[in-house]
């Protein structure tokens, strides 16, 4: 939950792997592109199929976004929409093996800017000339320090398919290889089915569907159960994620909250460390953003560079309910009563959350029986739920670049951390 659909990531290297002869369409402009797709039937009906949703905050209705999906529909459109601005001829491409690798292969590009961190990476989806699904993902970093968490997940992939490939079967992606572009590594995997449970969730007002949102926590919940009983290690105290501490220690100087946050999280941690429970495999950033769903199942999750080998059961559990209630209310205008959420009314960010852990209703009861569960299967007492998930709200804060995101979580924690017990 590092980063947030619908805003655009800084300049990357991606101009530099496109086929000079072929055709790109930036979507939503060619000044902010989201996204960058080849004029290809199968490269447009993906875009169509699995990506087209109306983002958080909108200022347009959902009306457009449907408009837009269907437009894509028919040939040529690609032509009347904004041309991405691309390397000329030559570029740097002398210099990547990966723009090598594309082009040898044919491949067909959709190109991935979602990301509002700063030093982001950007995802291409590869697509075979004439198939209408990617064969193939690659994180393409776009400075040092993206160099160095796309080697991380490199790593950690590595490790998932020696541990544990056969048990989780084709959920994860898995290693193909890693190649050069302009000195900077472009991790290549396979690329998972599914659409994003994100782009679900924004789209025709699933989360106000009670049987839906039941369905995708359920998914959420079986997938997990899956991960740890193939990954269960031995019990050890319950902890912050790595590096909790420090970052938001870095955020001193410019976020005042942070002196706060820093305050109470000492005593959180105290109390977590009473507790034990078994260890299991990690993902770091287990948000619908970075799930792939087909009907009622997820058959993907993506995006492992936070990932952990040994780490508390409760973190990847409490970090999906975070970033499913973040967005309850970001469709609807600030003082109205979200639909399908009678004690809900958008405000500032945070709101969904807030309600989720605090309020009443169907939302809040299902969020309640889903912790229940967790801290049940884990043999942890109720009262460890709170903790844990002060923790994990830390954990959001600390990993995040954005200043505003940065900003929101902090007086989230501050808000939860006051709500009695």
């Amino acid at each position: 939950m590092t980063s947030q659909l619908g805003f655009a990531a800084p300049p990357t290297a991606w101009q530099d792997v496109v086929r000079p002869e072929g055709r790109y369409a930036a979507l939503p402009s060619r000044g902010r592109p989201l996204v960058i797709a080849e004029d290809d039937p199968g490269v447009l009906r993906y875009l169509r199929t699995a990506m087209v949703t109306r983002p958080p905050r909108s200022r347009l209705p959902g009306w457009p976004y449907v408009l837009a999906g269907q437009g894509l529909r028919v040939p040529g459109v690609a032509r009347l929409l904004p041309a991405a601005a691309v390397a000329p001829p030559g570029g740097g491409r002398d210099r990547s093996e990966l723009a090598r690798f594309i082009g040898e292969g044919r491949w067909r590009l959709l190109v991935l800017l979602h990301s509002r961190d700063v030093d982001a990476s950007c995802v291409l989806l590869l697509f075979p000339p004439g198939m209408e699904r990617p064969a193939r993902a690659v994180k393409l970093a776009s400075g040092p320090s993206a160099a160095a968490r796309v080697q991380a997940e490199e790593a950690r992939l590595a490790a998932l398919a020696d541990g544990l490939g056969d048990r989780l079967g084709d959920s994860v992606p898995r290693v193909v290889d890693v190649l050069d572009h302009r000195g900077f590594p472009a991790l290549v995997t396979t690329a998972q089915p599914g659409v994003s449970m994100l782009v679900r969730y924004h789209r025709g007002g699933r989360t106000a569907d009670r049987p839906s949102v039941r369905a995708d926590l359920a998914a959420a919940e079986r997938w997990l159960d899956g991960l740890q009983e193939a990954s269960a290690g031995p019990a050890r105290p319950l902890d912050l994620a790595p590096g909790t501490m420090e970052r938001l220690a870095g955020w001193r100087a410019s976020e005042p909250a942070a002196e706060p946050v820093i305050e109470r999280l000492a005593g959180v941690r105290r109390r977590l460390q009473h507790h034990c429970a078994p260890t299991t495999w990690v993902h770091g950033d287990f948000w619908p953003g970075n799930l792939l769903v087909d009907g009622d199942e997820i058959t993907g999750v993506v995006d492992w560079e936070r990932s952990e080998q040994v780490g508390g059961p409760l973190r990847d559990r409490i970090r999906f309910l975070l970033g499913y209630a973040y967005y309850l209310d970001r469709h609807t205008a600030t003082g109205r009563r979200v639909r399908g959420h009678r004690g809900l009314v958008a405000g500032e960010a945070g709101a969904g959350v807030r309600y989720a852990l605090g309020g009443s209703g169907w939302f809040p009861d299902a969020v309640r029986a889903f912790l229940a569960r967790a801290v049940a299967g884990c043999g942890l007492p109720a009262d460890s739920v709170r903790d844990a998930v002060l923790a994990e709200v830390a954990a959001v804060a600390a990993e995040a670049s954005d200043p505003g995101f940065v900003r929101d979580n902090l007086a989230l924690f501050l808000a939860l951390s006051e709500i009695e017990p």
